[in-house]
Protein backbone atom coordinates (compact mmCIF):
# COMPACT_ATOMS: atom_id res chain seq x y z
CA UNK A 1 0.00 0.00 0.00
CA UNK A 2 1.47 3.31 -0.72
CA UNK A 3 2.36 5.60 2.03
CA UNK A 4 -0.45 8.75 2.87
CA UNK A 5 0.54 11.91 1.05
CA UNK A 6 1.48 14.95 2.74
CA UNK A 7 -1.04 17.53 3.41
CA UNK A 8 -0.28 20.06 0.91
CA UNK A 9 0.41 19.51 -1.83
CA UNK A 10 0.47 16.47 -1.16
CA UNK A 11 3.70 16.84 -2.69
CA UNK A 12 5.58 19.22 -1.88
CA UNK A 13 6.81 18.83 1.44
CA UNK A 14 6.47 20.94 4.99
CA UNK A 15 8.83 23.38 4.14
CA UNK A 16 7.56 24.28 0.83
CA UNK A 17 3.83 24.34 2.21
CA UNK A 18 4.86 26.88 4.99
CA UNK A 19 7.12 28.22 1.82
CA UNK A 20 4.60 28.45 -0.42
CA UNK A 21 1.02 28.48 1.04
CA UNK A 22 0.21 29.66 4.75
CA UNK A 23 3.21 31.92 5.68
CA UNK A 24 3.22 33.75 2.38
CA UNK A 25 1.08 36.62 3.58
CA UNK A 26 1.31 40.48 2.37
CA UNK A 27 1.94 42.54 4.83
CA UNK A 28 -0.83 44.96 6.53
CA UNK A 29 -1.37 48.01 4.49
CA UNK A 30 -1.32 51.60 6.76
CA UNK A 31 -5.61 52.04 5.54
CA UNK A 32 -6.17 48.72 7.12
CA UNK A 33 -3.90 48.90 10.69
CA UNK A 34 -6.30 50.63 12.20
CA UNK A 35 -9.04 48.85 11.12
CA UNK A 36 -7.84 45.66 12.47
CA UNK A 37 -5.83 46.86 15.50
CA UNK A 38 -7.72 45.44 18.51
CA UNK A 39 -9.56 48.09 21.35
CA UNK A 40 -8.08 49.78 23.83
CA UNK A 41 -8.22 48.00 26.99
CA UNK A 42 -9.22 49.83 30.22
CA UNK A 43 -6.13 50.25 32.56
CA UNK A 44 -6.06 47.70 35.28
CA UNK A 45 -3.89 49.96 37.54
CA UNK A 46 -3.36 52.89 39.29
CA UNK A 47 -0.23 55.06 38.88
CA UNK A 48 2.39 56.08 36.42
CA UNK A 49 2.31 53.81 33.28
CA UNK A 50 4.89 51.02 32.73
CA UNK A 51 7.91 51.91 31.13
CA UNK A 52 8.03 50.37 27.74
CA UNK A 53 10.99 48.46 26.52
CA UNK A 54 13.26 49.93 23.84
CA UNK A 55 12.41 48.68 19.88
CA UNK A 56 15.07 47.95 17.72
CA UNK A 57 16.48 51.34 16.18
CA UNK A 58 16.18 49.30 12.71
CA UNK A 59 12.64 48.13 13.31
CA UNK A 60 9.83 51.15 12.87
CA UNK A 61 7.77 51.73 16.30
CA UNK A 62 4.38 51.57 17.24
CA UNK A 63 1.63 51.52 19.52
CA UNK A 64 0.61 48.08 18.16
CA UNK A 65 2.79 45.48 15.67
CA UNK A 66 0.40 46.21 12.59
CA UNK A 67 1.76 50.05 12.95
CA UNK A 68 4.59 49.21 13.20
CA UNK A 69 4.54 47.12 10.31
CA UNK A 70 3.10 49.29 7.84
CA UNK A 71 5.46 51.98 9.00
CA UNK A 72 8.32 49.86 7.82
CA UNK A 73 6.50 49.38 4.68
CA UNK A 74 6.15 52.87 4.48
CA UNK A 75 10.30 53.67 5.31
CA UNK A 76 10.93 51.07 2.44
CA UNK A 77 8.97 52.06 -0.09
CA UNK A 78 9.76 55.72 -0.12
CA UNK A 79 13.62 54.64 -0.03
CA UNK A 80 13.17 52.94 -3.55
CA UNK A 81 15.39 54.06 -6.65
CA UNK A 82 15.12 52.69 -9.51
CA UNK A 83 18.30 50.40 -10.55
CA UNK A 84 19.45 50.87 -7.23
CA UNK A 85 19.16 48.59 -4.28
CA UNK A 86 17.04 49.95 -1.56
CA UNK A 87 19.83 49.59 1.21
CA UNK A 88 16.31 50.69 3.71
CA UNK A 89 15.08 46.91 2.78
CA UNK A 90 18.06 45.36 3.30
CA UNK A 91 18.97 47.24 6.35
CA UNK A 92 15.42 46.00 8.00
CA UNK A 93 15.72 42.63 6.49
CA UNK A 94 18.88 42.06 8.75
CA UNK A 95 17.15 42.74 11.19
CA UNK A 96 14.67 40.47 10.93
CA UNK A 97 16.94 37.73 10.39
CA UNK A 98 18.53 38.56 13.57
CA UNK A 99 15.38 38.00 15.61
CA UNK A 100 15.68 35.07 18.24
CA UNK A 101 12.00 33.79 17.95
CA UNK A 102 11.68 31.74 14.66
CA UNK A 103 7.63 32.77 14.59
CA UNK A 104 8.36 36.32 14.89
CA UNK A 105 11.32 36.49 12.44
CA UNK A 106 9.30 34.51 9.53
CA UNK A 107 5.93 36.58 10.16
CA UNK A 108 8.23 39.90 10.00
CA UNK A 109 10.01 38.18 7.16
CA UNK A 110 6.46 37.68 4.78
CA UNK A 111 5.42 40.96 5.46
CA UNK A 112 9.39 42.46 3.97
CA UNK A 113 10.08 40.19 1.58
CA UNK A 114 6.96 40.72 -0.79
CA UNK A 115 8.82 44.64 -1.12
CA UNK A 116 12.02 43.41 -2.82
CA UNK A 117 12.68 44.20 -6.65
CA UNK A 118 14.95 43.04 -9.24
CA UNK A 119 17.35 45.23 -7.96
CA UNK A 120 17.20 44.11 -4.41
CA UNK A 121 17.63 40.29 -5.59
CA UNK A 122 21.53 40.42 -5.45
CA UNK A 123 22.04 41.74 -1.79
CA UNK A 124 19.12 39.88 -0.27
CA UNK A 125 21.08 36.84 -1.76
CA UNK A 126 24.23 37.73 -0.01
CA UNK A 127 22.10 37.96 3.41
CA UNK A 128 22.02 34.67 3.20
CA UNK A 129 25.80 33.88 1.96
CA UNK A 130 27.66 35.37 4.85
CA UNK A 131 25.50 33.91 7.22
CA UNK A 132 26.39 30.89 5.76
CA UNK A 133 29.82 31.48 5.59
CA UNK A 134 29.70 32.66 9.47
CA UNK A 135 27.85 29.04 10.41
CA UNK A 136 24.93 30.72 11.12
CA UNK A 137 21.94 28.60 9.92
CA UNK A 138 18.59 28.15 10.45
CA UNK A 139 17.11 30.59 8.48
CA UNK A 140 15.26 27.69 5.95
CA UNK A 141 11.76 29.32 5.89
CA UNK A 142 12.86 32.56 5.25
CA UNK A 143 15.07 31.68 2.58
CA UNK A 144 12.19 29.54 0.65
CA UNK A 145 10.21 32.83 0.93
CA UNK A 146 12.74 34.86 -0.71
CA UNK A 147 12.93 32.44 -3.40
CA UNK A 148 9.29 32.24 -4.23
CA UNK A 149 8.82 35.86 -4.64
CA UNK A 150 11.85 35.80 -6.51
CA UNK A 151 9.99 33.02 -8.87
CA UNK A 152 6.74 36.46 -8.99
CA UNK A 153 8.65 39.08 -9.84
CA UNK A 154 11.65 37.43 -12.22
CA UNK A 155 10.73 33.97 -13.06
CA UNK A 156 13.02 33.75 -16.09
CA UNK A 157 16.02 34.80 -14.15
CA UNK A 158 15.03 33.04 -10.36
CA UNK A 159 15.00 30.42 -12.79
CA UNK A 160 18.11 30.02 -14.43
CA UNK A 161 19.88 31.10 -11.41
CA UNK A 162 22.48 28.21 -10.16
CA UNK A 163 21.21 28.92 -6.38
CA UNK A 164 17.61 28.51 -7.14
CA UNK A 165 17.89 25.78 -9.40
CA UNK A 166 18.41 23.95 -6.08
CA UNK A 167 14.99 24.93 -5.24
CA UNK A 168 13.55 25.07 -8.67
CA UNK A 169 10.34 24.16 -7.23
CA UNK A 170 9.65 26.76 -5.06
CA UNK A 171 10.39 29.03 -7.50
CA UNK A 172 8.52 27.88 -10.11
CA UNK A 173 5.72 27.83 -7.47
CA UNK A 174 6.06 31.71 -7.08
CA UNK A 175 6.57 32.25 -10.93
CA UNK A 176 3.48 30.53 -11.85
CA UNK A 177 1.03 32.29 -9.13
CA UNK A 178 1.96 35.62 -11.02
CA UNK A 179 2.25 34.22 -14.45
CA UNK A 180 1.66 30.68 -15.36
CA UNK A 181 1.69 30.74 -18.76
CA UNK A 182 5.50 32.32 -19.04
CA UNK A 183 6.16 29.41 -16.84
CA UNK A 184 4.98 27.04 -18.93
CA UNK A 185 6.60 28.73 -21.94
CA UNK A 186 10.06 28.26 -20.24
CA UNK A 187 9.40 24.70 -18.66
CA UNK A 188 8.89 23.41 -22.15
CA UNK A 189 11.10 25.28 -24.36
CA UNK A 190 14.39 25.89 -21.72
CA UNK A 191 14.08 23.78 -19.00
CA UNK A 192 16.76 21.32 -18.22
CA UNK A 193 15.50 17.86 -18.70
CA UNK A 194 17.19 17.39 -15.08
CA UNK A 195 14.90 20.09 -13.65
CA UNK A 196 11.65 19.09 -15.32
CA UNK A 197 9.80 17.19 -12.92
CA UNK A 198 10.92 19.63 -9.83
CA UNK A 199 9.80 22.69 -11.93
CA UNK A 200 6.71 20.91 -13.12
CA UNK A 201 5.81 20.13 -9.55
CA UNK A 202 6.14 23.84 -8.79
CA UNK A 203 4.03 25.36 -11.42
CA UNK A 204 1.35 23.08 -10.18
CA UNK A 205 1.82 23.82 -6.60
CA UNK A 206 2.00 27.51 -7.51
CA UNK A 207 -1.21 27.31 -9.58
CA UNK A 208 -3.44 25.26 -6.78
CA UNK A 209 -2.57 28.09 -4.61
CA UNK A 210 -4.38 30.83 -6.73
CA UNK A 211 -6.33 28.87 -9.26
CA UNK A 212 -6.86 25.02 -8.17
CA UNK A 213 -8.80 24.54 -11.52
CA UNK A 214 -6.20 25.45 -13.82
CA UNK A 215 -4.11 22.81 -11.81
CA UNK A 216 -6.29 20.33 -12.17
CA UNK A 217 -7.01 21.12 -15.92
CA UNK A 218 -2.75 21.50 -16.71
CA UNK A 219 -2.69 17.72 -14.58
CA UNK A 220 -5.11 15.89 -16.84
CA UNK A 221 -3.59 17.41 -19.95
CA UNK A 222 -0.45 15.90 -19.44
CA UNK A 223 -1.46 12.72 -17.61
CA UNK A 224 0.07 10.53 -20.23
CA UNK A 225 4.00 12.08 -19.47
CA UNK A 226 5.50 9.46 -17.77
CA UNK A 227 7.56 11.94 -15.99
CA UNK A 228 4.81 13.34 -14.25
CA UNK A 229 3.13 9.65 -12.33
CA UNK A 230 4.07 10.98 -9.16
CA UNK A 231 2.50 14.00 -9.46
CA UNK A 232 -1.04 13.20 -10.89
CA UNK A 233 -2.66 12.66 -7.16
CA UNK A 234 -1.94 15.86 -6.51
CA UNK A 235 -5.53 16.70 -8.44
CA UNK A 236 -7.55 14.95 -5.56
CA UNK A 237 -5.33 15.59 -2.92
CA UNK A 238 -5.94 19.11 -3.11
CA UNK A 239 -9.00 18.77 -3.80
CA UNK A 240 -9.65 16.99 -0.68
CA UNK A 241 -7.79 19.18 1.35
CA UNK A 242 -10.32 22.25 0.41
CA UNK A 243 -13.51 20.35 -0.07
CA UNK A 244 -13.20 17.39 1.84
CA UNK A 245 -13.71 14.19 1.07
CA UNK A 246 -17.16 13.87 -0.13
CA UNK A 247 -16.37 16.48 -2.87
CA UNK A 248 -13.24 14.76 -3.79
CA UNK A 249 -15.00 11.55 -4.40
CA UNK A 250 -17.89 13.16 -6.49
CA UNK A 251 -15.25 14.98 -8.92
CA UNK A 252 -13.19 11.56 -9.32
CA UNK A 253 -16.66 9.78 -10.35
CA UNK A 254 -16.81 12.66 -13.32
CA UNK A 255 -13.19 11.91 -13.81
CA UNK A 256 -13.83 8.27 -14.01
CA UNK A 257 -16.40 8.01 -16.11
CA UNK A 258 -14.49 10.39 -18.31
CA UNK A 259 -11.87 10.08 -21.31
CA UNK A 260 -8.76 10.89 -18.67
CA UNK A 261 -5.73 8.41 -18.72
CA UNK A 262 -5.91 5.22 -16.73
CA UNK A 263 -2.86 6.64 -15.34
CA UNK A 264 -4.91 9.79 -14.03
CA UNK A 265 -7.59 7.86 -12.43
CA UNK A 266 -5.16 5.53 -11.15
CA UNK A 267 -3.28 7.66 -9.25
CA UNK A 268 -5.67 9.56 -7.68
CA UNK A 269 -7.66 6.64 -6.64
CA UNK A 270 -4.88 5.54 -5.01
CA UNK A 271 -4.13 8.73 -3.82
CA UNK A 272 -7.95 8.74 -1.98
CA UNK A 273 -7.37 5.60 -0.32
CA UNK A 274 -4.05 6.56 1.19
CA UNK A 275 -5.25 9.67 2.53
CA UNK A 276 -8.23 7.77 3.97
CA UNK A 277 -7.35 4.76 5.22
CA UNK A 278 -7.97 3.57 9.08
CA UNK A 279 -8.85 1.13 11.58
CA UNK A 280 -11.79 3.53 11.94
CA UNK A 281 -14.56 1.38 11.40
CA UNK A 282 -16.91 4.20 9.45
CA UNK A 283 -14.03 5.64 7.99
CA UNK A 284 -12.98 1.89 6.58
CA UNK A 285 -16.63 1.08 5.61
CA UNK A 286 -16.31 4.72 3.68
CA UNK A 287 -13.18 3.34 1.68
CA UNK A 288 -14.59 -0.46 0.77
CA UNK A 289 -17.41 1.62 -0.87
CA UNK A 290 -15.34 3.89 -2.50
CA UNK A 291 -12.94 1.11 -4.33
CA UNK A 292 -16.07 -1.67 -4.54
CA UNK A 293 -17.78 0.72 -7.22
CA UNK A 294 -14.37 0.96 -9.29
CA UNK A 295 -13.05 -2.70 -8.82
CA UNK A 296 -14.20 -3.83 -12.45
CA UNK A 297 -11.80 -1.04 -14.10
CA UNK A 298 -8.18 -2.49 -15.46
CA UNK A 299 -7.03 0.87 -14.16
CA UNK A 300 -7.67 0.09 -10.20
CA UNK A 301 -4.63 0.46 -7.95
CA UNK A 302 -3.30 -2.14 -5.97
CA UNK A 303 -4.11 -0.18 -2.21
CA UNK A 304 -7.43 0.07 -3.17
CA UNK A 305 -7.00 -4.23 -4.64
CA UNK A 306 -5.77 -4.56 -0.87
CA UNK A 307 -8.82 -3.14 0.44
CA UNK A 308 -10.88 -5.31 -1.22
CA UNK A 309 -9.29 -8.50 -0.23
CA UNK A 310 -8.88 -7.23 3.50
CA UNK A 311 -12.44 -7.18 3.62
CA UNK A 312 -13.12 -10.67 2.07
CA UNK A 313 -10.79 -12.13 4.30
CA UNK A 314 -12.46 -11.13 7.48
CA UNK A 315 -15.61 -11.61 6.16
CA UNK A 316 -16.51 -14.45 3.24
CA UNK A 317 -12.83 -15.57 2.71
CA UNK A 318 -14.21 -18.15 0.32
CA UNK A 319 -16.19 -16.45 -1.83
CA UNK A 320 -13.94 -13.39 -1.85
CA UNK A 321 -11.41 -15.75 -3.85
CA UNK A 322 -13.71 -16.44 -6.28
CA UNK A 323 -14.50 -12.77 -6.99
CA UNK A 324 -10.94 -11.40 -7.03
CA UNK A 325 -10.32 -13.71 -9.74
CA UNK A 326 -12.65 -11.76 -11.77
CA UNK A 327 -11.00 -8.52 -11.25
CA UNK A 328 -9.45 -7.37 -14.73
CA UNK A 329 -6.39 -5.06 -13.08
CA UNK A 330 -3.50 -7.54 -12.69
CA UNK A 331 -1.86 -5.34 -9.94
CA UNK A 332 -5.03 -4.88 -7.96
CA UNK A 333 -6.10 -8.85 -8.26
CA UNK A 334 -2.16 -9.52 -6.68
CA UNK A 335 -2.78 -7.28 -4.01
CA UNK A 336 -6.11 -8.56 -3.29
CA UNK A 337 -5.05 -12.25 -3.42
CA UNK A 338 -2.37 -11.32 -0.91
CA UNK A 339 -4.10 -9.43 1.23
CA UNK A 340 -7.40 -11.80 1.46
CA UNK A 341 -4.76 -14.47 2.08
CA UNK A 342 -2.93 -12.85 5.44
CA UNK A 343 -6.16 -11.75 7.03
CA UNK A 344 -7.69 -15.44 7.04
CA UNK A 345 -4.60 -16.91 7.89
CA UNK A 346 -4.17 -15.01 10.77
CA UNK A 347 -7.76 -15.26 11.88
CA UNK A 348 -8.52 -18.78 10.65
CA UNK A 349 -5.94 -20.73 9.70
CA UNK A 350 -7.66 -24.39 9.84
CA UNK A 351 -10.75 -23.04 7.93
CA UNK A 352 -8.08 -21.98 5.49
CA UNK A 353 -6.38 -25.34 5.16
CA UNK A 354 -9.08 -26.70 4.34
CA UNK A 355 -10.14 -24.78 1.76
CA UNK A 356 -6.53 -24.84 -0.04
CA UNK A 357 -6.93 -28.60 0.23
CA UNK A 358 -10.32 -28.75 -1.94
CA UNK A 359 -8.47 -26.21 -4.16
CA UNK A 360 -5.37 -26.94 -5.09
CA UNK A 361 -5.57 -25.77 -8.72
CA UNK A 362 -7.44 -22.48 -8.04
CA UNK A 363 -5.37 -19.21 -9.38
CA UNK A 364 -4.39 -18.11 -5.93
CA UNK A 365 -3.42 -21.01 -4.68
CA UNK A 366 0.27 -20.41 -4.33
CA UNK A 367 -0.80 -16.87 -2.93
CA UNK A 368 -2.56 -18.19 0.03
CA UNK A 369 -0.44 -21.49 0.85
CA UNK A 370 2.15 -18.43 0.99
CA UNK A 371 0.68 -16.80 3.23
CA UNK A 372 -0.78 -20.14 5.17
CA UNK A 373 2.70 -21.18 5.69
CA UNK A 374 3.96 -17.75 7.26
CA UNK A 375 1.37 -17.95 9.71
CA UNK A 376 2.35 -21.54 10.91
CA UNK A 377 6.00 -21.17 11.14
CA UNK A 378 6.30 -20.46 14.76
CA UNK A 379 3.16 -22.25 16.13
CA UNK A 380 3.43 -25.54 14.16
CA UNK A 381 6.67 -25.29 11.49
CA UNK A 382 6.08 -28.86 10.62
CA UNK A 383 2.58 -28.08 8.87
CA UNK A 384 4.11 -24.74 7.76
CA UNK A 385 6.76 -26.30 5.99
CA UNK A 386 4.60 -28.96 4.34
CA UNK A 387 2.18 -26.16 3.00
CA UNK A 388 5.30 -24.49 1.33
CA UNK A 389 6.65 -27.71 -0.28
CA UNK A 390 3.00 -27.77 -2.15
CA UNK A 391 3.96 -23.93 -3.92
CA UNK A 392 4.11 -24.32 -7.44
CA UNK A 393 6.07 -20.97 -7.84
CA UNK A 394 9.67 -21.08 -6.93
CA UNK A 395 10.11 -17.85 -5.36
CA UNK A 396 7.11 -18.07 -3.30
CA UNK A 397 8.07 -21.12 -2.15
CA UNK A 398 11.50 -19.93 -1.37
CA UNK A 399 10.11 -17.10 0.52
CA UNK A 400 6.97 -18.57 2.09
CA UNK A 401 9.31 -20.17 4.91
CA UNK A 402 11.92 -16.99 5.45
CA UNK A 403 11.85 -16.15 9.19
CA UNK A 404 9.19 -13.80 10.11
CA UNK A 405 9.71 -11.18 12.14
CA UNK A 406 8.82 -10.60 15.51
CA UNK A 407 5.73 -8.17 15.85
CA UNK A 408 6.78 -5.52 18.05
CA UNK A 409 3.21 -4.97 19.73
CA UNK A 410 2.60 -8.40 20.52
CA UNK A 411 1.66 -9.51 23.88
CA UNK A 412 4.49 -11.24 25.87
CA UNK A 413 3.69 -12.93 28.75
Amino acid sequence: MKPPLPAVVYGTGLLLAFGAGWFFKPAASPDTAAALSPPSLPAKRSGPPMPQKPTNAKVASGPNWLEAASADVAAIRAARQQGLVNQVLIDKLTTVLDLPDKFRRLSSWQGLIVEMRPDDVSAVQSLFDQRNKEGRYGHGMEQLSFLQHWGMIDGAKAAVSASARENIQIVMSGWAQKNSKQALAWLDSEAPALIYRQSLTGIIDGLFEVDPAAAEALLLARSEDSRLQDNLAGAVANRQAREGFDSARRWFAGIASGNASAAFKRENLSAMVSMNDSDELHRKQMVLDLVVSYQDESWLPPNAGEIIGDHWGSTDPATGFQQIIGMPSPSAREAAAAALSRNWAAHDPQAMSVWLAGNRSHRSFDQAASALAKSLQKGDPEAAQAWANQIKDPDLRSRAMEPQPDDPFATRE
